[in-house]
C-alpha cells in the first residue's frame, strides 16, 4: 500500500509538472511575433509619424524616444501592441525605435524639399484694391486680383524686389493680412503637404488644422533656405551647381543656414544646428503669442479667402480642360498624450496601464 501510494504521489507530481511547463509554454508563446507581424508595425509606426505625430513634434531627443519615452507611448498605443514585453522587444530589438527616427528625419528633408520647390513654383499673386491702403486690411474686405506669377523669376527681375525676407514674414505675420496668406497658402501648405491641407482647409479653421509648431517649422525652414533659394534663382549660377551647398561655401555662394553635415552639427536631427533649435523655440513662442493676440480673427478670415480661392481654382480647371539631449525644443503632442493617458485611465479602472 505504501508503495502505491508512493507511486501514486510521483504520478501526480509529474503530472503538475507537465501542467505547468504547458503554461509556462502558453504564456511566452503570445511574446513570439511572426515576421510579418512586425514588418506591420514597422510600417504603421512610420505612418503615424508621417500621419500625425509630424504634424505636432518636428524634432526628438533620446529620452523620447526611448523606451518609456512619450513618442515610444504613443507610437505602441497607435499600433495597440498588447503586453510590455512585446513592445519593448518590438522597439528596441526589432527595429521599432530607429524606423521612427528615420521616418522623422525622412519628414523633415521632404518638407524642407517641398518648400524649396514651392519657392521655385508659382503662386497667386494678390494684388489690394487701391482703395485699401492698410497692410492689415481684412482678407474678406479686400479686393483681390489673381494672376499667375513666378515669385522667383517675378520678383528678382531688374529693380523688382525679392520675396519677402523670413525678418518681414516673422514681424508682421497675421498682422499683415495679405502678405500672411500668402505665405500660408504656398509655404505652410507645402510642409503640411498639399494634398491634405486641401482637403481640410476649406472646413477647418487654421489653427486647428496647422499647430504652432508645425507654423514655427515651416518658418525656421524659409529662414534655413531663403538667401540660398534667391541667390539660385537671381541667375548667379545654375541651379545644380549649387544643390549640393551647405552653409557658406569658399566659392562665396550661399547654402543652408541651419543644416549641415559638419561634426559640429548634429546628424541625428538630420543636420540641424544647436542654433538653429534655439532659433526654432522663439519662433514658437512667437507663434503662440500672435495667435494669442490675434485671437482667431485671421482663422476667421483665411477659411473664407481659402474657400473662395478653391471655387476660382475648381472653375479654372473646367475652363482649360530639427545637442538635443541637453535641450527642450517646443511641440504640440501634449494633446496626444493627455488622450493616451485619459483612454489609459478608463482602460485599467484606476491602475495603471502597460503599454
Amino acid at each position: 500500500m505504501a508503495a502505491d501510494s508512493e507511486e501514486r504521489v510521483q504520478e501526480l507530481q509529474e503530472r503538475n509538472d507537465s501542467t505547468t511547463n504547458s503554461a509556462a509554454e502558453m504564456q511566452r508563446l503570445p511574446e513570439e511575433v511572426c515576421k510579418q507581424t512586425l514588418d506591420d508595425w514597422r510600417d504603421s509606426a512610420a505612418e503615424y509619424v508621417r500621419a500625425e505625430l509630424f504634424d505636432k513634434k518636428q524634432f526628438i531627443t533620446d529620452e523620447e524616444i526611448g523606451m518609456g519615452g512619450s513618442i515610444q507611448k504613443l507610437v505602441c498605443a497607435y499600433i495597440n501592441i498588447s503586453g510590455s514585453e512585446r513592445a519593448r522587444s518590438f522597439w528596441e530589438e526589432h527595429g521599432g525605435k530607429e524606423t521612427v527616427r528615420k521616418t522623422f528625419r525622412r519628414k523633415r528633408q521632404a518638407a524642407q524639399n517641398a518648400m524649396k520647390l514651392a519657392f521655385r513654383g508659382k503662386y497667386q499673386l494678390r494684388k489690394r484694391h487701391s482703395s485699401q491702403k492698410s497692410s492689415s486690411t481684412s482678407l474678406n474686405n479686400t479686393l483681390l486680383l489673381y494672376g499667375e506669377k513666378d515669385w522667383i523669376t517675378e520678383t528678382t527681375k531688374g529693380n523688382k524686389p525679392d520675396p519677402p525676407t523670413p525678418g518681414e514674414i516673422e514681424a508682421s505675420m497675421r498682422r499683415n493680412r495679405l502678405q500672411y496668406a500668402e505665405f500660408t497658402d504656398r509655404m505652410i501648405r507645402a510642409v503640411h503637404g498639399k494634398s491634405r491641407y486641401g482637403e481640410k482647409a476649406v472646413h477647418t479653421l487654421f489653427g486647428s488644422l496647422v499647430s504652432p509648431s508645425q507654423e514655427a517649422f515651416t518658418m525656421l525652414l524659409y529662414r534655413n533656405g531663403y538667401q540660398k533659394w534667391v541667390w539660385m534663382h537671381n541667375g548667379s549660377v545654375s541651379s545644380e551647381a549649387s544643390e549640393g551647398s551647405h552653409g557658406d561655401t569658399s566659392d562665396g555662394f550661399p547654402g543652408y543656414i541651419y543644416t549641415a553635415r559638419s561634426s559640429e552639427l548634429t546628424s541625428r536631427n538630420g543636420g540641424w544646428s544647436r542654433t538653429g533649435m534655439l532659433k526654432y523655440n522663439d519662433l514658437y513662442k512667437q507663434v503662440k503669442k500672435d495667435r494669442l493676440e490675434d485671437n482667431g480673427a485671421y482663422d476667421r478670415e483665411y477659411i473664407a479667402h481659402y474657400v473662395e480661392k478653391s471655387k476660382n481654382k475648381r472653375k479654372r480647371r473646367r475652363d482649360n480642360g530639427g545637442q538635443l539631449r541637453s535641450l527642450t525644443v517646443s511641440d504640440d503632442i501634449g494633446d496626444l498624450l493627455g488622450a493616451l493617458e485619459t483612454e489609459n485611465d478608463g482602460a485599467a479602472g484606476g491602475s495603471v496601464a502597460a503599454v
